[in-house]
């Protein structure tokens, strides 16, 4: 606006006191990642394989801020905790036949393939003012002001075969067909 000084009013929280918001306000945010994999192969015939993989994930975030009831924008309301917690876990497995002969100049190949898929996510959040003075827990909230949660659960399966033929290394023709299904 016109007649307005420059940096007269900070942009970030609304103008309040960010030295007071440094030393008396609480963040903390954590993120935790589980991770784990497995593959094995198992020769059926000399032209015939079976392989499967299973791959597994478990992601947290976990979130907290606490806003001080002396200082800022919860002072009005003698301070404010915010409090969120997402679990989200993946997992996903792929099993397959492998076929695979030559013939002369004449080369065969054909896959059989399913594959599972599962993720799940998990949510909540809470948010509470009203504190005692020293005290900054969410449970120590006078007036709880939300809560919310969500769960979410998807799969897919997936069916695919493919067939691959060749001629002396020259001449190819491949197909393939897929199939998805989801819950």
């Amino acid at each position: 606006t016109v007649g307005q000084s420059v940096n007269a009013t900070s942009p970030v929280n609304g103008g309040e006191n960010a030295v007071a918001n440094n030393f008396l306000g609480k963040e903390r945010e954590r993120r935790t990642s589980y991770l784990g994999s497995a593959f094995a192969e198992a020769k059926i015939f000399e032209s015939l394989s079976f392989r499967t993989r299973f791959n597994y994930e478990n992601y947290l975030f976990d979130t907290f801020s606490f806003s001080d009831d002396l200082f800022g924008a919860a002072a009005p309301v003698q301070g404010r905790v915010t409090q969120a917690r997402n679990i989200t876990t993946t997992i996903n497995a792929i099993n397959g036949l492998h076929f695979n002969k030559r013939f002369g100049n004449h080369n065969l190949a054909a896959d059989a393939i399913i594959e599972a898929y599962s993720e799940t996510i998990d949510a909540l959040g809470a948010q509470g003012t009203g504190f005692l003075p020293g005290l900054s827990g969410l449970n120590s909230s006078t007036v709880p002001e939300s809560v919310s949660g969500s769960f979410l659960e998807e799969r897919l399966n997936s069916y695919l075969g493919r067939v691959n033929y060749n001629y002396a290394d020259k001449y190819f023709v491949e197909g393939s067909v897929r199939r998805d299904g989801s819950s």
